[in-house]
């Protein structure tokens, strides 16, 4: 198993992840890289099955990096829904909403507006217009 599938199936699991980027040196023939080290984490789920599925979901995190919202469904078909992202700090705000209709899975990458915001929210309804499971899940990706 590849490092990404094993870091997403950890996550998938609700683990908390810790990953570490390297430098590589510029003699070696490329340019040098840094990042800080990351967390990310699951921080909510829902599930729903049978005719007509539905799921909702909202959820808060502090001093996020990145948000992910995940939406599958068994068996793949297409999945309906909208949601609000939200970040705030000291007294700003900004956000986005959005919707989605579309054959999963699907994946939301939310990226607060501005630099280190105090916190961020994360509203997040989906459904299935026929029948099956349907999950949704949330993901954070916190600053070290």
């Amino acid at each position: 198993m590849s490092t990404r599938n094993a870091i997403a199936t950890a996550i998938a699991a609700g683990t908390t992840v810790l990953v570490a980027v390297a430098a590589v040196p510029a003699s070696a023939g490329t340019a040098t890289v840094s990042a800080a080290a990351t967390r990310a984490r699951a921080i909510g789920s829902c599930s729903a099955s049978g005719d007509h599925a539905a799921c909702a979901l909202t959820v808060q995190a502090n001093r996020p990096a990145l948000m992910h919202a995940y939406i599958t469904a068994a068996p793949k078909q297409v999945i309906k829904g909208q949601y609000t992202f939200q970040c705030s700090k000291a007294g700003h705000g900004a956000g986005e909403t959005g919707t989605f209709d579309s054959k999963g899975p699907l994946k939301i990458t939310l990226r607060p507006g501005f630099a280190d915001p105090a916190s961020c929210s994360i509203s997040l309804q989906g459904h299935l217009p026929g029948s099956g499971k349907l999950q949704v899940s949330v993901t954070v990706t916190d600053k070290r």
